[in-house]
């Protein structure tokens, strides 16, 4: 039963660096097209605060689902490192 209850820690860890990875990446996305939209249409103004901002918050977005997963498997498992290949 404990190895059950490692496992699902495990993989609750794995799920929430995966979807941090997957938030991180459509945001940036998302953000470096909005940002050269900004560009094209005030015609190369943009202030270096958009990047920063997008920066903080593809970080935020990673490091969320991540400490989730973390927490719950904190939680099942005991002490653990906050990255899941880190065993």
């Amino acid at each position: 039963m404990d190895n059950i209850i490692q496992r699902l820690g495990l993989v609750s860890h794995w799920i929430g660096f995966i979807t941090g990875i997957t938030f991180a990446i459509v945001i940036i996305w998302g953000g470096y097209s909005s940002v050269m939209y900004i560009y094209t249409i005030t015609g190369g103004d943009v202030r270096a605060v958009y990047v920063f901002q997008l920066l903080l918050l593809a970080i935020a977005a990673f490091l969320l689902p991540l400490l989730l997963g973390w927490l719950i498997r904190y939680t099942l498992s005991g002490k653990v490192k906050i990255l899941p290949f880190q065993d």
